[in-house]
């Protein structure tokens, strides 16, 4: 057998066959550096928001200090939590963090899909606030559907 790629010579098959290999080797590795770069900005913006969403709890906590101590204590553990979650994207790796994400995920699966719920309902909310709207426009109902005017005659 080795006779028989020895024989394909430098023009010949077995090294066009090497050849495209090689070039397939090298775009997955692009792709993979690419995916690890995109993870990596994705995980530092993933911290930054978790970390502004802390500093938001404990600034809520201290305004509610006065008012009701129990729901400062709320919003003070939360906070604190949150800048744990943060600190931990910061640092995780990403298969770590999937691996750990999974084996919550099986301990406590009930936390795990109402957190997820939870989760979607805020995204959901967010990108719904997000889009922008001319002044007296309202939200489009699933069949709303604008029928231009004909004219006749």
């Amino acid at each position: 057998m080795a006779n028989i790629i020895e024989a394909g010579g430098e023009g010949g098959p077995a090294a066009k066959a090497r050849e495209g290999a090689e070039q397939i080797k090298e775009k997955a590795l692009q792709s993979v550096e690419e995916v690890r770069e995109k993870a990596s900005a994705g995980k530092d913006k993933l911290s930054e928001r978790v970390g502004r969403l802390s500093s938001a709890l404990k600034s809520a906590g201290e305004n509610l200090r006065q008012e009701d101590e129990l729901f400062s204590r709320y919003a003070d553990q939360a906070s604190q939590r949150l800048e744990r979650a943060a600190q931990y994207v910061r640092t995780a790796d990403p298969k770590q963090a999937l691996r750990d994400v999974e084996s919550f995920a099986r301990r406590e699966p009930a936390i795990f899909f109402g957190g997820a719920f939870l989760l979607g309902l805020a995204a959901a909310r967010f990108l719904k606030s997000s889009q922008h709207m001319r002044p007296g426009q309202r939200w489009a109902e699933p069949f709303d559907v604008e029928v231009p005017e004909v004219r006749r005659g």
